[in-house]
């Protein structure tokens, strides 16, 4: 099933002087030639790049071609239109364009390190635009470059899990952080920014000599590289930051034996991988220090729900942590994502019902009846002081976060914090304190159609969560300007509305945990 120019290396962890000289050079050219996500955008137009983010590259080759020889153009716009359908869309490009297009230096390179192979790219590579930078990042060719299944050594590029998991990372300066499995880089190279010292680790050679290969690229040259599985190649050591996207993947034992990719599948069973890392990042965290993780956990309960209890056993009380649930599968649509995610679709009908029939009948063997998808965050709690003794025990909240945008992941941790704050907190605490409406928090009136009246009101926090509140929640709420403590204003609302006191003080307080989980209120 493999053709000439699909890339079976480079398997060295190492990288040649070639290799190493290839970096540089196309660092060169990249800067050179302004190539960003946003240039490459508008030489491509909305129209193709619309049907790009639909999984089609067809047009986007086509366009990249016309525009590459097209002799209007400005020669920046044909170099990115050159580099687009070379590196991102698997054009074959004969050796007189290839010379015009990139120079006699960085072919002779693409060659001396046997990247090319009958004028196509045997590596995928791409600008990620990140805040106010561009990062370049190289991989594999994916399914729609290749049109065939991936092969088990797979090193994967930037795709929707890996800008989300970049999202949640808090970006404060540390001294040390931890990149656990870090496949193409992506995660180490955005850290690189922010942290002194970034150990990156991945169980696959190849792995690493792409994160090396991209750090050359990008000039980054506070990683520390280490092969090994999950934890051990830092055993004993402590981090500031710990980041994860590990391979998550549930895939039972009789589908493995047919579909073992490194890159998503631990080798382990059920959700075991997750729990991994999980369980043991508390013996890794100094006090004070953050744990990032993506993935996802079964679901066997019956019926199915997406709030798996079962994660609760996973979490270290030395923690304080923040599960976010995003999203919630059925088996088959898990079976489907993964099988298709690795172009398994490509093979024949039988082929692929062979396999979906393998792994839902291991599903159902295993009892699981759904999978959790979101993340998890984790910080450490402090060491022990003199008055304390020891560290104080940990607190989880499951957060249901199905719609709205993901928040930044400084966002979650100052949420992690204030709802700690909250539970900590007596009741005559949580009375005392004075709160803030949220200035983002906007608030929706309900109607009938035809009808003045409204019959509902809800809150919609920053990321566009609609929180359903009743007319006492909703007048505490709307007081909430720092000034009065909860407790007065609950006093006043209930003088204004003639209610007992005591009870309205019971019906805010049960509410109250969830505005400021969602930031409707904060203090």
């Amino acid at each position: 099933m493999s053709s000439s120019f699909i890339l079976s290396a480079p398997h060295q962890e190492q990288l040649s002087s070639s290799a190493q000289k290839l970096a540089a050079e196309l660092h060169k050219f990249c800067r050179d030639n302004s190539i960003t996500s946003d240039t490459l955008h508008e030489v491509m137009g909305e129209d193709t790049s619309s049907i790009l983010h639909q999984g089609d590259t067809a047009a986007a080759r086509l366009r990249m071609r016309t525009v590459a020889n097209d002799s209007a153009v400005k020669d920046t716009q044909r170099a990115q239109a050159n580099f687009a359908r070379f590196f991102m869309f698997g054009d074959c490009l004969d050796n007189e364009t290839l010379t015009s297009a990139f120079g006699d230096n960085l072919v002779t390179l693409l060659r001396e390190t046997a990247l090319i192979n009958n004028g196509r790219s045997r590596i995928d590579l791409r600008p990620i635009d990140i805040d106010d930078k561009t990062i370049y990042i190289a991989s594999d060719l994916g399914v729609d470059v290749n049109a065939r299944p991936i092969d088990a050594d797979y090193i994967l590029g930037v795709g929707g899990a890996s800008l989300s998991l970049l999202h949640l990372i808090p970006t404060s300066p540390v001294k040390v952080a931890l990149d656990i499995g870090t496949g193409c880089g992506i995660q180490a190279l955005y850290m690189s920014s922010f942290a002194k010292r970034v150990v990156v680790t991945d169980i696959s050679s190849r792995a690493l000599w792409f994160a090396k290969f991209n750090a050359l690229l990008n000039q980054i040259d506070n990683l520390d590289f280490r092969q090994g599985s999950f934890f051990e190649p830092v055993t004993g050591e402590q981090f500031d930051l710990i980041v994860t996207n590990p391979p998550f993947v549930i895939t039972p034992p009789s589908v493995r034996k047919k579909l073992d990719y490194t890159y998503r599948d631990a080798g382990m069973d059920a959700d075991a991988a997750m729990y991994t890392v999980v369980a043991q990042a508390q013996n890794y965290l100094r006090p004070h220090g953050r744990f990032v993780a993506l993935g996802n956990w079964q679901v066997t309960n019956t019926p199915p729900t997406n709030t798996s209890e079962h994660i609760r056993s996973w979490l270290s009380p030395t923690c304080n942590w923040w599960v976010g649930l995003r999203d919630w599968q059925t088996p088959e649509e898990y079976i489907h994502l993964w099988l298709k995610d690795s172009g398994q679709n490509l093979l024949s009908p039988s082929e692929y019902e062979h396999l979906f029939s393998l792994w839902l009948q291991g599903f159902e063997r295993a009892n699981i009846n759904g999978i959790s998808m979101g993340y998890i965050l984790g910080i450490k709690n402090g060491a022990p002081t003199a008055s304390s003794k020891k560290i104080s025990e940990g607190e989880v909240m499951i957060v249901d976060q199905q719609t709205g945008k993901l928040p930044a992941g400084s966002v979650l941790f100052e949420r992690l914090h204030h709802s700690v704050m909250w539970k900590k907190k007596d009741t005559r605490s949580r009375l005392d304190t004075h709160y803030h409406v949220h200035p983002k928090v906007k608030e929706r009136r309900l109607y009938q159609p035809g009808s003045e009246q409204p019959c509902g009101l809800e809150y919609v926090n920053p990321e566009g969560v609609a929180i359903g509140v009743d007319t006492v929640i909703a007048a505490c709420v709307g007081a909430c300007d720092g000034e009065l403590s909860l407790d007065a204003i609950i006093g006043a609302v209930a003088s204004l509305l003639d209610a007992d006191v005591d009870g309205l003080r019971e019906q805010v307080l049960s509410r109250w945990g969830t505005l400021l989980h969602h930031a409707i209120v904060t203090h």
